[in-house]
């Protein structure tokens, strides 16, 4: 479940959405965050709560060099969240993935693989 609000993502992302309508409330809306980190990494982050879906492109230049897809039943934490070091925790019942905005880039993984 993605408990934070706007307030929360704007603060982490340290940048104001583009939403899809002005008139929903954020819960119910499709929020983009584009922003550039120290890095010149570029960043689209497009987050709908209500439906649980969160994508991530990271572009270097012209190239995308990842792009995270997460949807269904997954929950947000937000690990740091300082002017130069930011990082995310995305997690469901297979796995976890850390995801680093601040200063650069960077993606951990860990998936579970349970017993049959």
């Amino acid at each position: 479940m993605i408990e934070q609000d706007a307030l929360d993502f704007s603060q982490f992302f340290q940048c104001d959405p583009i939403l899809l309508d002005e008139n929903v409330p954020f819960f119910y809306n499709e929020a983009v965050y584009d922003f550039i980190n120290e890095a010149d990494e570029r960043f689209s982050v497009r987050l709908q709560p209500s439906n649980q879906d969160l994508k991530i492109e990271v572009f270097t230049g012209e190239e995308r060099m990842a792009y995270l897809d997460f949807t269904g039943d997954f929950s947000l934490e937000i690990l740091s969240s300082q002017r130069d070091f930011s990082k995310l925790r995305i997690k469901n019942t297979t796995g976890s993935a850390i995801v680093h905005f601040r200063p650069k880039f960077k993606l951990y993984i860990d998936m579970y693989f349970p017993d049959k």
